[in-house]
């Protein structure tokens, strides 16, 4: 009946509520227990430790009183052979830290790389895969087209096949980036920019000449360094132009100071005020690619800095750097121009070997006695080179051959100089016939000066009497000895070339005539000067004097416009151009 099925749902559903019950009653119990359990072992583990320490601290007083007595019998002899022992320990303990920290560095490094690698072969795999479906849909669109052109002819469809092969071969052009050489030049010029900055500190601060050329050596090594890797991220030279530009002054600056200290002279409070310029330039790049490494992080994909949108932000900070870097002192042997076109050019001639850049060296320097004539390395920056060193009677001289028709780009030969023997003009003879020697016979002398017992002089291409003044050679000569202590052709190389000059459109006069009444003229030629990065201008160079004054100034042969106007400005150290 409906009565007994009710009071049968109310027996089942107590027994439930019980069954229920009984549930929650034991899982509270089990919980308990394993409270319980929990509570005793931390009690234990609490007690275990406390005996430990208790029997460590028993211990360690049994060592220190058992060390006392030892202290109290023991010799000298073994006293030293403990503690040459306990060295021997420690450091090797040290070492063997070091390189379990080395293994897990190249650990990381190696995992991070492989990383990369296997990030650049997926996106290889996608970018294949989407230029394939690109491909195969221009096949499928352009099927009916090229059967109506078929019908047209012989000549037709041979001049539609190359239209279409072109087509095809424009869609294939893909070149693929090496971005994680981009990331190592990066990270690299990251290291060496934070490797200057400390010895820049170190120099303003340092008042031994020892230490100071030392330093110098160093500060001109790692910004080199540093060029050549910003030149190897693929920038546009808009936007790392005043950088790179910053960093190679600072390789020039420090080498000549260098040379200046193995002369004998000490660094002027003009050179430690230079210095101090460079190192806050330098302070604030240094700045600047910290915060972008804290923006990049660690999964940063260099590909991106192909990107010409608003997510390219390696691109944005070197911007950025290209609108604050300010202007650096010049070098006071700077001539006009000094800082030539940069075109990434390469010597001519068949490639040499190291044994053959040896020879070259040797018959190079064959009046300065060298000996122990070694290539030390290679050198891939702007140009191509190998190094190589040799011992001299007064010195050392390093030097970069050309490894395409063996030049010889530059050279520097660590000698003091600190007598004044040769005259300034005499001086100018001897690098005509240094240069005349290896090779450079197309140059003009454009600009001399001296400090102290060295004189520095530039010369240019001249064609058919007009100064090429991209095509740059800087030539330092010791006054003592009456020799050629330094030269650089790398503008020379990178930049020579035989130039299509057009006649003047107006003539010298008439170019005169635009200058100031109050300037005396004292000579005028004609010249090729760099304007912008990479162009040139044809003017006239008009040397004068105004108020005891000395000026160089350019006007335009084909507008008549002053371009450029240089002052020589007279210092203690020789003559300064700005």
């Amino acid at each position: 009946s409906k009565e007994e099925e009710q009071r049968a749902k109310r027996i089942a559903d107590a027994k439930t509520r019980r069954e229920l019950a009984d549930e929650k009653r034991a899982l509270r119990a089990k919980k308990r227990e394993q409270i319980r359990k929990a509570k005793e072992a931390k009690r234990q583990a609490k007690t275990k430790k406390r005996e430990e320490y208790k029997a460590e601290r028993l211990r360690r007083k049994e060592e220190r009183l058992a060390r006392r007595d030892m202290l109290k019998h023991e010799s000298r002899e073994e006293r030293e052979k403990r503690v040459a022992a306990e060295n021997l320990a420690k450091r090797q303990e040290r070492e063997r830290k070091r390189q379990e920290k080395i293994k897990l560095r190249e650990k990381a490094s190696s995992l991070k790389r492989q990383k990369m690698a296997d990030k650049r072969a997926l996106k290889e795999q996608k970018r294949q895969l989407k230029q394939q479906d690109k491909r195969e849909k221009r096949m499928r669109g352009l099927g009916g087209w090229l059967a109506a052109v078929i019908a047209l002819g012989s000549t037709t469809l041979i001049l539609a096949t190359l239209f279409t092969l072109s087509i095809f071969n424009v869609f294939n052009a893909s070149p693929i980036a090496d971005t994680n050489g981009i990331a190592e030049s990066y990270y690299s010029l990251v290291d060496y920019v934070d490797n200057m900055d400390v010895t820049m500190s170190k120099i303003m601060v340092s008042n031994d000449k020892t230490q100071q050329q030392k330093l110098l050596g160093n500060l001109s090594t790692q910004a080199s360094l540093a060029a050549e890797d910003i030149s190897r991220i693929p920038l546009k030279d808009e936007s790392k132009y005043y950088t790179t530009k910053y960093i190679n002054q600072v390789a020039d600056y420090s080498k000549f100071l260098n040379n200046r200290l193995i002369d004998g002279y000490t660094l002027s409070s003009r050179d430690v005020e230079n210095i101090k310029t460079l190192y806050d330039i330098n302070r604030e790049i240094k700045e600047k690619l910290s915060n972008l490494n804290l923006d990049m992080g660690a999964e940063f994909d260099f590909a991106t800095i192909f990107n010409e949108n608003d997510d390219n932000i390696l691109l944005d900070t070197f911007c950025e750097l290209e609108k604050r870097v300010v202007d650096y002192p010049k070098l006071i042997y700077d001539g006009p121009f000094s800082d030539a076109l940069d075109k990434k050019g390469e010597p001519q001639g068949e490639h040499v070997s190291t044994k053959e850049a040896e020879e070259k060296f040797e018959k190079t320097f064959a009046r300065y006695n060298v000996k122990n004539v070694e290539t030390t390395g290679d050198s891939n920056g702007l140009i191509e080179c190998y190094g190589v060193r040799a011992d001299a009677d007064d010195g050392e001289i390093y030097a970069t051959i050309s490894k395409n028709g063996g030049k010889l780009v530059m050279f520097n030969h660590y000698a003091d100089c600190t007598e004044q023997t040769y005259s300034l003009d005499e001086c100018i003879k001897r690098s005509e016939e240094f240069l005349e020697e290896i090779g450079y016979e197309d140059v003009t002398a454009v600009w001399a000066t001296e400090s102290g017992a060295t004189a520095y002089i530039n010369y240019c291409y001249n064609q058919g009497g007009i100064i090429v003044y991209g095509d740059m050679i800087k030539v330092t000569v010791c006054k003592e000895r009456g020799i050629v202590s330094a030269m650089d052709a790398t503008a020379y190389l990178l930049n020579h070339r035989v130039r299509n000059i057009d006649e003047p459109a107006i003539s010298q006069n008439k170019a005169k005539t635009g200058l100031s009444t109050d300037l005396s003229v004292l000579s005028v030629r004609l010249c090729l000067i760099p304007k912008g990065r990479y162009n040139e201008v044809l003017a006239y160079e008009f040397f004068g004097t105004y108020n005891d004054a000395t000026y160089y100034i350019y006007v335009d042969a084909k507008t008549g416009r002053e371009t450029q106007i240089f002052r020589v400005v007279e210092t203690s150290e020789g003559n300064l151009l700005i």
